[in-house]
Parts: C-alpha cells; structure tokens; sequence
C-alpha cells in the first residue's frame, strides 16, 4: 500500500511540475521527469530557471503599435517611446513629436535605442522603418 501511495504521490509531483513548466514556456513532458526523477527540487528548479515564452507570444511583442495617420502619412507609430540619447541617457515616455524634436536637435539618431510598448528588446531607430521614415 505505501509503495502505490509513492508512485501516486511522485506522479502527481511530475504532473505538478509539468503543468507550471507549461505556463512558464517549458517543454511539460521533459519536466514531468523531471519532477518524477527530482520531486520538489525539480519544481522549485523550474522557478530559478528564468521563464520562457511561446515562439507566438515572442512575435507579438516584437511587433511595433501602428495606427492610421493623418493626411500624407499611411502609418504613424503611436504610443509612448523611450529612447536612449547619444549620451546613453534614457529618456520618456514620450512621444513621436517629442522624438522628432530630439532628432531635429540632434539629440538622437538613426543609431539611437528606442523602445515602445509591444516591443521585446530595444531596437536601433533604423531597424523601425515607419518610425524612421517619421523622424527624417
């Protein structure tokens, strides 16, 4: 009877760690081992192990915010940016007027960093072509 209560104990541990493996962007069945194979120590590994997304989820938040703009501009970035200026002083939120008036000034430039909500990382003003587009 203890050894069916054992198994039933460490399947439910493996099916534990399985399921937050899941939801923090893991492989479930080679965690489900896991947890099997290392109980508790497998489940709080899983939390000291930074969490991953789904490859979905990492296009989404590459994608730049565009809304429609006005008169002669098709697409205008919209949102409140963040910018690293050409003395690597963060600046914003902000917005694109504001990054216009720092490119006319030269505060900025196509190398600068920007980054905007929905993005993943910070990305050079010249890898957002409608945003680099709006700035010249």
């Amino acid at each position: 009877m203890s050894l069916f209560l054992s198994i039933v104990f460490w399947a439910l541990i493996g099916a534990s760690t399985s399921y937050l493996a899941s939801q923090r962007g893991r492989n479930p069945y080679a965690w489900f081992f896991v947890g099997i194979l290392f109980g508790v120590l497998g489940t709080i590994a899983l939390f000291v192990l930074p969490s991953l997304t789904p490859v979905e989820e990492k296009k989404k938040t590459t994608e730049v915010p565009m809304s429609e703009g006005s008169s002669n501009e098709k697409n205008v970035i919209s949102g409140e940016w963040f910018c690293l200026d050409t003395m690597r002083k963060q600046l914003g939120p902000m917005s694109v007027n504001d990054l216009k008036i720092l490119w006319a000034e030269g505060k900025i430039d196509r190398n600068s960093y920007v980054w905007c909500g929905g993005m993943g990382d910070w990305q050079h003003i010249s890898e957002i072509s409608d945003l680099h587009k709006t700035l010249e």
